[in-house]
């Protein structure tokens, strides 16, 4: 994906995230996450989408200034080193 592509992609993810956080009221009435309501008590669907949105705003930005590979291999390098542990420590 060139650099057009990876502006356009974040700034697509960057809206969304926005208007979710934005239009949270409907969305919650919209899509609730009924299970989470049960075991955490009313309003958390509320937080559960704030969080969400947030997430897409950062992720958004990371993909459009080119980090979001360097972030996803920063999160998942607890597990890769789980998975295939290095050959040094013999």
């Amino acid at each position: 994906m060139g650099i057009f592509g990876q502006i356009l992609l974040g700034l697509i993810i960057i809206v969304s995230g926005v208007m979710i956080l934005i239009k949270n009221y409907q969305v919650t009435n919209s899509l609730p996450f009924r299970s989470l309501e049960q075991r955490l008590g009313p309003g958390s669907s509320y937080l559960i989408w704030k969080v969400i949105s947030l997430l897409m705003i950062f992720a958004g930005l990371t993909v459009m200034f080119g980090f979001g590979g360097t972030v996803v291999e920063w999160l998942l390098s607890p597990l890769t080193h789980l998975v295939s542990p290095s050959s040094g420590s013999e």
